[in-house]
């Protein structure tokens, strides 16, 4: 029988090191980003303030009265809105010990520079998503009732059909059918944004269409699911909710925008221990900074569905 006698062991030379260091990080749960992607991109130039101006002329309207001979009209006036946003500055770094550098993984630092582009873009992204979900105008799901409901096709058609009213334009053309079989046509659509979460309650709505079954696969925005009626849905984690409220932003084109100034976003900046003002050089940092803000141009252009989370 095997015996350990005078053997040498662990249990008596124990490992200077007992655990094994994966040095693959594992993911993170970070949330799809996508909430900039409809708005209209401004980039405003270094030196020249800190805030952006938009004029829209109020649309003409038909001049039905038949001119009386020999005399001139009144003359006509044109009216405008001019809408401004001002950016602001954003940004976070740490503060890492030249010891931790020193005795640490090199892994580590990559992380590091990897978790700070994560925090960069979630940062910019709730930013948007709070202007475009929180202060849109809304309607609560009713399906033709007076209390709250799930989200339902019949809701979705109402809103849109006001957009439509208010001369919303949509973001997509029409996408014919393809060749490929269980494939059909798909609707000029405005874009959609909800929580994930939805994902049930969305494909369960009556017309659903997965993007799989549109006529051309071209054009599929980050995040979406697919189509109801002249709505094509895009999920993410970062979505606006409210309490057990769950919002559905309908967006058509221009409705909002998003500015930043050029060469103002540093996604990251290091500063080794001779450039931080370390007498002893102690310690180094990581960080990022941003300029953004995020305006709604027009809120007859877009539009928060509130609704309940279904029970599937």
């Amino acid at each position: 029988m095997p015996t350990t006698r005078n053997m040498m062991t662990t249990g008596r030379i124990d490992h200077p090191i007992n655990v094994f260091y994966r040095r693959q990080f594992l993911r993170r749960s970070m949330p799809l980003m996508i909430h900039q992607q409809w708005g209209m991109m401004e980039n405003m130039p270094a030196h020249a303030g800190d805030t952006i101006k938009w004029r829209r002329y109020a649309s003409p309207t038909a001049q039905t009265t038949i001119l009386t001979e020999g005399e001139d009209p009144t003359p006509i006036m044109q009216s405008k809105t001019d809408l401004s946003a001002q950016v602001r500055p954003y940004g976070a770094y740490m503060k890492v010990s030249s010891w931790l550098d020193l005795t640490g993984e090199n892994s580590d630092a990559a992380q590091r520079t990897r978790w700070l582009a994560d925090q960069f873009r979630i940062t910019i992204d709730t930013l948007c998503r709070v202007v475009i979900s929180g202060t849109a105008s809304n309607t609560t799901c009713s399906n033709g009732i007076s209390v709250a409901t799930d989200f339902n096709t019949q809701d979705i058609e109402t809103v849109t059909e006001t957009m439509l009213g208010n001369y919303a334009q949509y973001f997509y053309s029409n996408v014919a059918a393809g060749p490929n079989q269980g494939t059909s046509p798909i609707l000029p659509a405005f874009a959609g944004i909800a929580h994930t979460l939805l994902r049930n309650d969305i494909i369960d709505l009556t017309g659903f269409k997965y993007t799989n079954q549109y006529g051309s696969s071209g054009g599929i925005f980050e995040g979406e699911i697919g189509s109801v009626t002249d709505v094509r849905i895009a999920l993410t984690q970062n979505a606006y909710t409210s309490g057990s409220n769950y919002y559905l932003t309908i967006i058509g084109e221009e409705a909002y925008g998003n500015v930043r100034i050029e060469s103002a976003d540093e996604m990251l900046i290091h500063l080794r221990p001779d450039q931080v003002g370390s007498p002893l050089k102690q310690y180094s940092t990581y960080g990022w900074k941003a300029v953004y803000a995020a305006k709604i141009l027009n809120d007859n252009w877009i539009h928060a569905l509130i609704g309940t989370r279904g029970s599937r």
